[in-house]
């Protein structure tokens, strides 16, 4: 991977409920693959010269990767699936952050990181969405008790 920008270190992570597990490269060379808690995660990347981060793009990410780059941290989420080819040996944190480490060395496809706004935007649109299903839901709940009762209507809102 060239380091056309010189940061001070390429990192893959594997982001977890608990321990996060950082996979370092630093321009000296020098290789880490750590478990770092959860609560102290900011605090590993805090005060430290900008780094390119990669990250899978799932759960959490989104969050994680606006955090970092407040602190001056080039982040890049990448989709699971373009990561996955990329990790070798069992299934463990240590190996999916090195994976992350080498699908970003790679150039993997980005997904971009979206702002608080955008996030909330998509939240109130799926809520919204999930409401309409749940109406729509009850309301034909209703209907198919109310018929076996000999009582029938129409599919409309209306005619409910």
């Amino acid at each position: 991977m060239t380091n056309d920008m010189q940061f001070s270190s390429v990192c893959g992570i594997d982001i977890a409920k608990s321990v996060m597990q950082v996979y370092k490269v630093t321009s000296d060379g020098v290789v880490s693959n750590k478990a770092v808690k959860r609560a102290n995660f900011l605090d590993e990347f805090r005060n430290v010269p900008p780094a390119l981060i990669g990250m899978e793009a799932c759960g959490g990410s989104q969050h994680w990767a606006r955090e970092l780059q407040n602190l001056g941290h080039t982040v890049r989420l990448m989709s699971p699936k373009a990561v996955k080819p990329y990790v070798t040996g069992l299934k463990n944190d240590k190996n999916d952050a090195r994976g992350i480490y080498t699908a970003l060395a790679m150039g993997v496809r980005e997904v971009p990181v979206k702002s608080a706004a955008i996030r909330d935007l998509a939240l109130l649109q799926t809520m919204r969405t999930k409401r309409q299903r749940e109406k729509v839901a009850k309301i034909n709940h209703i209907r198919g008790i109310l018929s076996e009762y000999g009582l029938v209507m129409g599919k409309s809102i209306n005619a409910f």
